[in-house]
C-alpha cells in the first residue's frame, strides 16, 4: 500500500474589540470577528496487487469553503462579574470527489449548509493572590439543529 496525504488551506478574517465603561455598572465588552477559509484536501491511496484483489487507487478530495461570523457582548456587573451573550453564524459549501481506478466513474458530492448558533454565558475572575488567579465560566449553548449545551470552565494562571 503507497498512500499520500495534501492539505491547504487560505484563511484570512478580522476582529474587532471595544470596550465601553458605563456609570451604572462597570462597562460591555464588544466584541465581532469574521473568517473566511478556502481548503482543499486531497489523500492518495494506492493498493498492490495480490492474488484476491486487483491493483487499485483511490482519490479522495475535498473543497471547501466557509464563512464564519460571532458576535458577542458581555455586561460587566463590576470588575470581576460579567453576563454575556454571543451569536455564530457559519456557512460551508464544498464538494467532496472520489476517484476509483476500477470504476469508469468519479462519485462526486456537493454539500452546502449553514448554523446559527446563540448563548449566553457568566463569568467570575478571582485574583487568589499576587501569582494565581482563577476564572469560572457557565455557558448555555442554543441551537436548532443540535441538542442544547450547558458548558462549565475553570481557568487557573499563574505568574512568576
Amino acid at each position: 500500500m503507497n498512500a499520500n496525504f495534501d492539505n491547504q488551506a487560505d484563511i484570512f478574517g478580522v476582529n474587532l474589540q471595544s470596550y465601553i465603561p458605563m456609570e451604572s455598572f462597570s462597562g460591555i465588552n464588544l466584541f465581532a470577528s469574521w473568517q473566511y477559509r478556502d481548503s482543499n484536501n486531497s489523500y492518495f491511496t494506492q493498493f498492490v496487487a495480490n492474488d484476491y484483489q486487483p491493483q487499485r487507487a483511490f482519490t479522495n478530495t475535498n473543497e471547501q469553503t466557509m464563512h464564519h461570523l460571532y458576535l458577542a457582548a458581555d455586561f460587566y456587573i463590576n470588575h470581576a462579574w460579567s453576563i454575556g451573550v454571543n451569536y455564530a453564524w457559519q456557512d460551508v459549501d464544498g464538494t467532496f470527489v472520489i476517484k476509483n481506478s476500477l470504476l469508469p466513474d468519479d462519485s462526486v458530492n456537493h454539500y452546502s449548509d449553514s448554523f446559527n448558533h446563540y448563548g449566553v454565558n457568566t463569568a467570575y475572575w478571582w485574583q487568589i493572590s499576587q501569582h494565581f488567579s482563577a476564572k469560572f465560566s457557565v455557558a448555555k449553548l442554543f441551537n436548532d439543529e443540535l441538542s442544547d449545551n450547558l458548558l462549565l470552565g475553570v481557568d487557573i494562571n499563574a505568574r512568576f
